[in-house]
């Protein structure tokens, strides 16, 4: 009697380690299936993230044009000057240094609402160039239209980390992140410690703080988001026809905020909340580097 009941103990005991055992192998195999993705997800985002390179690779001819450009600036040829860097730009080459001369030949001929397109659109690439923004905030006091933001800058003081890199330095922290998470998950498979639980508990947090930024920086590139007025002035009208109310008018310089897009007018929102429509034959797109609607 005494002797079936231990057989039966032990038995029970035995199925209880075989299951505990089914289950530790299975949950080792979801490790390594997420290990595998995330090196998968590794793979695949690290060809994207020299998309926004601050220096590509150059046509044969493009350096000698670069070089021929600096010489027509020093020489106080800013129109020449900037036929040469345009040439370079449309070799389809985006340098935000590239983009930073842009802006200073169209500042030299006057064209100021042309240069905060360029510097807007260098800062992309070069957030925290100092003389980038020196030349920001001196491009914005020569325009005529002043308009005052009636939001505070808690948002670019708080996330000062997000406005002050670039698309391509915020993929590269993600990539990192990425690589901190799974290969944590990979130790954690052979070495169940507290301090790796606390590593990936907080590489999982910056995970989706980084995956997110990325995202939203990436998004944020490939549409109308801001554009600049180009011309002396323009109106702006409450409908996308040229039948429409005029509401009030801009001029060069003045930066706004796409909001929508209907037979190539925009519709737009200024920094003190004033809204209405603008032919975008008129203006400039920060995120478009084409020459669609802009002529030198």
């Amino acid at each position: 009697m005494l002797g079936r009941g231990k057989g039966k103990v032990v038995h029970v005991v035995q199925v209880v380690q075989v299951v505990h055992a089914k289950t530790q192998k299975h949950r080792n195999t979801e490790i390594l299936v997420s290990v595998f993705f995330g090196i998968i997800l590794l793979v695949f985002l690290l060809p994207h993230s020299g998309y926004t390179s601050d220096i590509q690779s150059y046509h044969a001819d493009s350096d000698s044009l670069f070089l021929e450009a600096g010489r027509a600036y020093q020489e106080q040829d800013f129109a020449r000057a900037c036929e040469l860097y345009q040439e370079v730009l449309d070799q389809g080459i985006i340098s935000g240094h590239l983009l930073y001369n842009l802006g200073n030949c169209h500042f030299r001929l006057g064209r100021v609402g042309r240069a905060l397109l360029f510097y807007r659109r260098a800062r992309i690439f070069i957030p925290r160039d100092a003389d980038l923004k020196a030349n920001i905030r001196y491009a914005i006091q020569n325009r005529r239209d002043q308009i005052e933001s009636g939001q505070s800058g808690f948002k670019k003081v708080f996330f000062f980390w997000y406005y002050g890199t670039s698309p391509r330095e915020i993929v590269i922290i993600f990539l990192f992140v990425n690589f901190l998470l799974w290969g944590g998950l990979g130790m954690f498979l052979f070495r169940r410690r507290d301090w790796i639980r606390w590593v990936l508990m907080v590489s999982a947090v910056l995970w989706l703080i980084f995956g997110s930024a990325a995202t939203a920086k990436l998004i944020g590139t490939t549409g109308p988001r801001n554009g600049v007025v180009l011309e002396p002035e323009i109106e702006v009208r409450s409908g996308y026809s040229r039948n429409d109310t005029v509401l009030f008018k801009l001029h060069e310089g003045a930066e706004f905020r796409v909001e929508g897009q209907e037979k190539g007018w925009y519709k737009i929102r200024l920094a003190d909340g004033k809204r209405g429509w603008i032919n975008g034959e008129f203006v400039g797109i920060v995120e478009n580097f084409s020459r669609e609607g802009e002529t030198i």
